[in-house]
């Protein structure tokens, strides 16, 4: 076993409302109730926020943001 925890969307979801609505010097103890670190929730908070967090988040994130797709948009964009 990796070790490696996987996350549902809606424990995700759980898991940033609770971190969100938490009180300022009580965010820490939230992450560290469920075991994920602060750089791991904002990822999650950036998928939610693209629409992304439902679906297999970071490979879609992953091809849209590369530089191929950016700059397929910006010509797409310009025209």
């Amino acid at each position: 076993m990796s070790g490696k925890r996987v996350w549902t969307a809606g424990e995700k979801r759980a898991i940033l409302e609770e971190y969100e609505l938490a009180p300022w010097g009580t965010k820490g103890a939230v992450l560290r109730r469920h075991g994920v670190a602060h750089a791991v929730l904002a990822r999650w908070a950036t998928y939610r926020d693209h629409g992304l967090l439902d679906s297999a988040g970071s490979r879609e994130w992953r091809l849209r943001m590369t530089p191929k797709g950016e700059n397929s948009e910006i010509v797409r964009l310009r025209a």
